[in-house]
């Protein structure tokens, strides 16, 4: 009797310190988590700006052209190649948000505070050059560049409260509408050029982008702007 109670009462205290650790997990917060998160993203492009923009690459695009404007005909295929990064007009964070709670990796749940933002690349300017190869005649080389309107990245930067491991979740987001590469030199075939180069072609090479981001920021969080505390009661 008595050796049953006494599993009785460890099962009840399990369940209590179950519960207990569950509403501590619902009241905690990441303290200070929109100055965190902007500093962070600063240093990160401080960091890209040392290093040089043009080390964010795009991917090489081939397209076909068959196409007559005013009586001039493109019958070949244009390689665009070298691409990267040129400039940024203006940089903004928005949604910045924390949460604390538990996250599942590979069957095993760990608690874990997680700082979510949108860093917001404005008016971006990239480039590539162009080589275009007709069936017939020689090779025409041209430099071009056009412009995303907006590239966003959703960022959440997770740390495990077990572990202290920090990890990373970037999405990408382009718009650029339909905006015409500007070439040079300018010519018959760069006008027919553009009307068949769209910045959505370049989505591939934005979540590149992900590849050089992740590493830079990760140094930053670990070494420059540390995951802020989390705080548990009434703090």
């Amino acid at each position: 009797m008595f050796a049953k109670m006494e599993s009785g009462f460890v099962f009840f205290v399990l369940c209590v310190a179950f519960a207990s650790g569950q509403t501590l997990l619902q009241r905690a917060h990441v303290v200070n988590h929109d100055k965190f998160f902007t500093e962070a993203m600063q240093e990160t492009i401080f960091e890209l700006e040392r290093r040089g923009f043009s080390t964010l690459k795009l991917t090489n695009i081939t397209q076909n052209i068959n196409t007559t404007m005013y009586r001039f005909q493109v019958l070949g295929t244009v390689d665009y190649y070298n691409g990267f990064l040129v400039s940024i007009q203006h940089i903004s964070v928005t949604n910045m948000r924390q949460t604390v709670g538990t996250n599942t990796v590979d069957g095993v749940s760990a608690p874990t505070a997680t700082v979510h933002g949108n860093l917001n690349l404005l008016d971006t300017r990239l480039g590539y050059d162009v080589l275009y190869k007709p069936t017939e005649g020689e090779p025409h080389h041209f430099t071009g560049d056009f412009y995303h309107g907006s590239i966003r990245w959703l960022i959440s930067i997770m740390k495990n409260l077990n572990t202290k491991e920090i990890t990373l979740s970037l999405t990408s987001e382009a718009s650029g509408g339909l905006v015409y590469m500007s070439y040079r030199p300018d010519t018959n075939i760069s006008q027919v050029l553009s009307r068949h180069f769209f910045p959505y072609n370049n989505a591939d090479g934005v979540r590149t982008w992900t590849n050089t981001l992740s590493p830079i920021m990760l140094d930053v969080i670990a070494n420059k702007v540390l995951f802020p505390e989390v705080c548990y009661s009434h703090c």
